[in-house]
């Protein structure tokens, strides 16, 4: 079987109707029977663009095999909060891992120092996301080359009406201005 997530893309200002593949996995026995790649075939033929993260070494071999174009790398800074333990067990996962890793709890701690003065801004939890999401949308897809649709009634839709797990709604204000949200899987 083969998960997809439909989503929109913007791309340099174009919208993409893209969706994103997780979950394929072929038994040993069914392997060089192309089952894998029909599947992968018949979700690149159904949308504007097949995502895949590469998370599995086999998953990213065969990305690269039949020739998928390399996007970007998404950043994404792995357990924030100093913590040794953590540090220690990545050291099995390679010694580059493990100094990304502790680089970035590194720079989490200095900017978090750096951001300390900042007082007025309340984080809140709340049970719905705020309409100034909208507004926030509109500039926040303008400032980046790819970014997945997130306006006000997606963001419902995703994580509220339909979602996938339980999630945790936040946002920040400074004084009357709205910041920013986070929503925090469970």
């Amino acid at each position: 079987h083969l998960i997809v997530i439909p989503t929109i893309l913007w791309n340099k200002g174009n919208c993409y109707k893209v969706a994103w593949g997780r979950d394929l996995y072929v038994d040993d026995d069914w392997r060089r029977k192309r089952v894998g790649l029909n599947l992968v075939s018949a979700w690149a033929e159904r949308f504007d663009i097949a995502l895949g993260s590469g998370q599995s070494a086999e998953s990213y071999k065969m990305f690269q095999k039949y020739g998928w174009t390399f996007i970007g790398r998404i950043h994404q800074y792995e357990k924030l909060f100093f913590d040794i333990q953590y540090l220690e067990m990545s050291l099995h996962e390679g010694f580059k891992k493990a100094a990304r890793r502790f680089l970035a709890m590194i720079y989490s701690t200095v900017t978090d120092a750096i951001r300390a003065n900042i007082k007025s801004i309340k984080v809140i939890q709340t049970a719905d996301f705020n309409e100034k999401v909208e507004e926030m949308w509109d500039r926040a897809r303008k400032q980046y080359s790819n970014i997945c649709q997130r306006d006000f009634r997606t963001v419902r839709w995703r994580f509220l009406r339909h979602p996938y797990f339980k999630y945790l709604i936040f946002e920040a204000n400074d004084g009357n201005e709205y910041r920013v949200y986070l929503v925090v899987r469970v």
